[in-house]
């Protein structure tokens, strides 16, 4: 990991108020775990996320790109 992507991930870590719930408009692109987003400004990447108050813990999903087809965002994430 770089140390730009390092940085990005504690301010993420550290202002989880800039994570949006992630609701899409079709339910064929509900993510198969409740999560959240953050847009990377300046690109096309998005965060994904879950978070676990009680454990006070942020999982990393996986990156995504906002040119994907919505319909099929989740399908390349491992669901393990």
């Amino acid at each position: 990991m770089n140390e730009s992507n390092t940085l990005l991930i504690d301010v993420i870590l550290g202002n989880t108020g800039l994570l949006r719930d992630y609701d899409p408009p079709y339910e064929a692109a509900i993510p198969p775990v409740e999560c959240k987003w953050y847009y990377v400004p300046s690109t096309y990447k998005v965060i994904y996320v879950t978070i676990d108050e009680p454990a006070n813990q942020m999982r990393f999903l996986f990156l995504g790109d906002t040119r994907e087809d919505p319909l099929h965002r989740f399908d390349r994430m491992d669901k393990s």
